[in-house]
């Protein structure tokens, strides 16, 4: 199969959303398919605000790109990431390329603004210099999630309430939204799984940029709360070192002491973190893979999550990990202290973590993704 995919990003293995393409890409190539990539480089900027530039710009370079490769060579799968590839999409259909198009989404914008706008309100974070002009544009760019959903062959996403919303709230068709959960890198499934301690117990870890999607304010509420009650509790915060000083300010000096910072570090150099730590903790206000805290299953850590995105898909309550409703900072707090105090219970959590986790390869990602080509192939065939 001949795949041509884009992403208005630059292929860094290391991060989010780039991440994600770059794995899958390889684990196609892995499987004996041939995969045609571009990148943010290929892909013109002239527009330096980023929402113009989603509004304007981008889905009509997307167009170029993708009909620049077209009259190079004959594709049997177009998959191009985030609604702004709409216009790309409505192209292909009217060349009538035997291709099918997909649109792959990695989190969808107007469910992470929607609950962004809410939690801004709430705690009281302002939301930018011209709140009113950036909520104009960000409504213009929602609009091509419905484009890209009518002219799409059919759309990837990372877990299933972006797939209900989708059909619920955009008119998709079941049939054309696959659920494909994101992979976990290869050695956090190679290395085999340490010990769970106590002494692991006491230490959390946070792999979370300093971002207001996060929830830092509401991670660090419940973080707090438990390093008051423990005073053998720690907590590691992996994040960019330019928001250091941001982060630390969120904690009081009586708990500061044990809030350690470290900077952003490849996918690999995490490993010996997460294996030192016992809690994986996230309190995101939307996530769509939620990638961090599969990477904290597949080594063993007790999760505590906001229920966001795929950790509703991966995290049965108390047995594999627990969740909490967002904003519910007292209850994370309650849920982790109490993980603490039970090793019993944490060794068999620790196990089931890992279970979930190991199957969340990149390999099956790339073969789900194969089989929900082909059926939008033998649907496009046969004229459905």
């Amino acid at each position: 199969m001949r795949i041509l995919v884009g992403a208005d990003a630059p292929p860094n293995p290391d991060s989010g959303a780039a991440g994600t393409v770059v794995a899958t890409n390889l684990a196609l190539r892995a499987l004996g398919h041939e995969v045609e990539a571009f990148w943010d480089a290929d892909l013109a900027h002239r527009i330096r605000h980023w929402n113009l530039h989603y509004w304007l710009e981008l889905p009509r370079e997307y167009r170029r790109a993708v009909a620049e490769r077209c009259g190079q060579d004959d594709f049997d799968v177009i998959q191009l990431s985030q609604p702004y590839a709409w216009l790309a999409a409505k192209d292909n259909r009217r060349r009538r390329r035997r291709a099918v198009f997909v649109n792959r989404s990695h989190g969808l914008e107007c469910m992470a603004d929607a609950a962004l706008d809410h939690w801004h309100r709430r705690l009281g974070v302002p939301q930018g210099r011209f709140p009113l002009l950036s909520r104009m544009l960000r409504t213009r760019i929602h609009a091509q999630i419905d484009r890209v959903v009518r002219y799409s062959d059919g759309l990837i996403v990372p877990a299933q309430e972006i797939k209900d919303h989708l059909v619920a709230h955009h008119g998709a068709q079941p049939e054309r939204v696959a659920v494909i959960h994101h992979g976990v890198p290869q050695p956090f499934l190679d290395r085999p799984l340490q010990p769970m301690t106590a002494l692991r117990l006491h230490r959390m870890l946070c792999v979370a940029q300093y971002s207001f999607f996060k929830g830092p304010q509401l991670l660090a509420e419940a973080v707090s709360r438990v390093l008051a009650a423990d005073p053998e509790a720690s907590l590691t915060w992996v994040c960019s070192a330019d928001h250091h000083a941001e982060a630390l300010g969120l904690f009081s000096e009586g708990v500061r002491a044990r809030v350690h910072l470290l900077d952003w570090r490849a996918q690999e150099a995490l490993l010996d973190l997460y294996d030192s730590h016992g809690i994986g903790v996230a309190h995101s206000l939307y996530e769509g893979a939620a990638k961090a805290c599969a990477e904290a299953m597949a080594r063993g850590l007790i999760l505590v999550s906001s229920a966001v995105g795929a950790v509703k898909d991966h995290v049965r309550q108390g047995e594999n990990g627990y969740r909490v409703d967002v904003g519910d900072s007292a209850g994370m707090a309650d849920m982790i202290l109490a993980a603490m105090g039970d090793l019993p219970a944490a060794e068999q959590i620790s196990s089931a973590a890992r279970l979930t986790a190991v199957k969340l390869t990149w390999e099956d990602c790339a073969r789900r993704a194969v089989d929900f080509y082909r059926s939008l192939l033998d649907r496009k065939g046969s004229g459905q």
